[in-house]
């Protein structure tokens, strides 16, 4: 399992995606909550938006396939629920949504 996780992370990494990431020395607290950030609560990319959040904001997961990539993908609450719209009312939701 942890092999597929990294692999789905390596193939988003090597893809043009991460030039919208947030540099993690400009975040000091979460996006979303506004929580510090500290040794036991750290900083997590949404793969879609590229703000930094904590775990608890940053905790659902898309098919990497509907952006080229292999595995799952990390992502924030708010474009966990854009995408999952969007799955659902485009044609190929019938395919990804069950990934879900």
């Amino acid at each position: 399992l942890l092999a597929l996780k990294s692999s789905g992370l390596q193939a988003y990494k090597d893809t043009e995606l991460k030039q919208y990431w947030m540099p993690d020395s400009v975040s000091k607290e979460c996006y979303d909550c506004g929580e510090k950030f500290t040794t036991f609560r750290r900083k997590h990319h949404c793969r879609v938006c590229g703000q930094i959040f904590c775990s608890r904001c940053c905790n659902q997961e898309i098919p990497g396939k509907i952006m080229g990539c292999t595995g799952d993908l990390r992502v924030c609450t708010y474009c966990g629920k854009v995408v999952l719209s969007y799955l659902q009312s485009a044609d190929m939701g019938a395919d990804l949504s069950s990934d879900l």
